[in-house]
C-alpha cells in the first residue's frame, strides 16, 4: 500500500531510523521537527493513504485520537524528546493499523451490498 506522503510526493522519512540511531545532531533534530510538523511529512504522513483525512487541513487524519498521537510525536521530536517520540511512534502505527482494518472491513461489507443477489460474496481470509 501506498503511504500518505508517498501520494502527496513528500519527502520520505525513516522516524524509527531517525530515533534508535546512537547520535543526532541539532542540526537534524531541527530538519525533523519541521519535518514533524507537517502532517504530509510527519509520522501519521508515513502510514497509509487509506487512512481518512482533512485535505482541507494540509492532510490532517480525521479519526481525533491519530491526529491527537501525531501533534503530540511533533512537539516530543521538538523537544528532543527522543524515548517519548519512540513510544509515540509506536502508538501511531498501531492506531494507524486499526483504521486500515476497519477502511478494509467497510469497503468489503459495501462490495457485498452491491453485489448481493448475484450470488458472490468477497470474504477476507
Amino acid at each position: 500500500m501506498q503511504t500518505y506522503q508517498e501520494q502527496q510526493r513528500g519527502t520520505e522519512t525513516d522516524w524509527n531510523e531517525f530515533l534508535n540511531r546512537p547520535k543526532r545532531s541539532e542540526l537534524e533534530w531541527q530538519s525533523k521537527a519541521e519535518t514533524a510538523s507537517n502532517w504530509v511529512t510527519c509520522a501519521c504522513g508515513n502510514q497509509c493513504a487509506i487512512i481518512p483525512r482533512v485535505f482541507s487541513d494540509g492532510g490532517k487524519p480525521e479519526d481525533r485520537a491519530l491526529a491527537k498521537l501525531g501533534m503530540q510525536f511533533y512537539r516530543q521530536v521538538n523537544a528532543r524528546k527522543r524515548k517519548a517520540a519512540i513510544e509515540t511512534l509506536r502508538k501511531i502505527e498501531i492506531r494507524s493499523a486499526q483504521l486500515i482494518h476497519d477502511s478494509v472491513i467497510n469497503a468489503v461489507k459495501e462490495l457485498n451490498d452491491k453485489i448481493k443477489g448475484t450470488g458472490y460474496k468477497v470474504r477476507l481470509k
